[in-house]
């Protein structure tokens, strides 16, 4: 990925998949560090990228970010009864199936981590479609 001059590589801004919230905390900060000319600058100017970040969780924390920000999108390479691993994008799939609509191989499933550490799978994440009002997100996971 290419901002104006500057290559991404090994970041999540690079990937489709990555909620708004990320992008815009990594592209913020990118863009500090790539405003030093030199290898001494850039060192100056990591704890401004660090307080970015740090702005960025805050905000996260207050619970000031608005959900749609922390979609994630998937795509799911089989149909989702053929994974033996509960996967974030099937659980949504699944999820999204028992409303009635259908998922296959190579959908995009987006969804939301909810409570990324429950026992039982299906409260890890909540579909996209299936969120409503009251659904918090896991704020840890996200960060």
């Amino acid at each position: 990925m290419v901002f104006d001059d500057i290559k991404v590589r090994g970041l999540e801004v690079r990937k489709r998949d990555t909620p708004r919230f990320v992008f815009d905390a990594q592209t913020e900060m990118i863009y500090t560090l790539a405003t030093a000319n030199n290898t001494v600058e850039l060192r100056m100017k990591i704890p401004s990228a660090l307080d970015i970040f740090r702005k960025y969780r805050q905000r996260l924390l207050d619970g000031e970010v608005p959900i749609e920000d922390l979609i994630i999108s998937k795509r799911m390479s089989r149909n989702p009864e053929q994974y033996h691993q509960h996967v974030s994008q099937v659980i949504a799939a699944e999820q999204l199936i028992k409303q009635g609509a259908e998922e296959h191989a190579r959908n995009s499933v987006k969804f939301v981590f909810t409570h990324y550490k429950a026992k039982r799978h299906e409260r890890r994440v909540k579909a996209a479609q299936l969120i409503e009002k009251g659904v918090e997100p896991d704020t840890h996971k996200n960060i």
